[in-house]
């Protein structure tokens, strides 16, 4: 089962492209930030979350950096190699659903 809920703000304006193709398709990119804990031991995570079609362009034209959302999804891995060879590895939320929490775009 691969299932992630988060609740958090944007660092950022969302970024909203269109694939290629003889059906072009919404793609939003946006990177939440998570806090966990408290205090002392109070730490911030910043998820990378992507979302496709219609939820997509609404986020675009409802979000701003700020804006506190709760997403469900997926995580999605990938590895590649960088210039030096080396390898790295990434991670990001395909998303399923996006609840506007407190959107500041009117």
């Amino acid at each position: 089962m691969n299932i992630w809920n988060g609740i958090g703000n944007l660092t950022k304006e969302p970024e909203l492209k269109y694939t290629t193709g003889t059906e072009p398709m919404a793609v939003c990119n946006m990177t939440v930030a998570i806090n966990d804990g408290y205090g002392d031991k109070k730490r911030t995570s910043f998820i990378d979350v992507v979302v496709f079609g219609k939820v997509a362009e609404n986020c675009e034209k409802y979000l701003n950096k700020g804006s506190k959302i709760g997403v469900q999804g997926r995580i999605q891995t990938d590895v590649y190699e960088r210039k030096d060879g080396t390898k790295a590895k990434t991670f990001q939320v395909v998303a399923d659903k996006v609840e506007f929490i407190n959107s500041l775009k009117f």
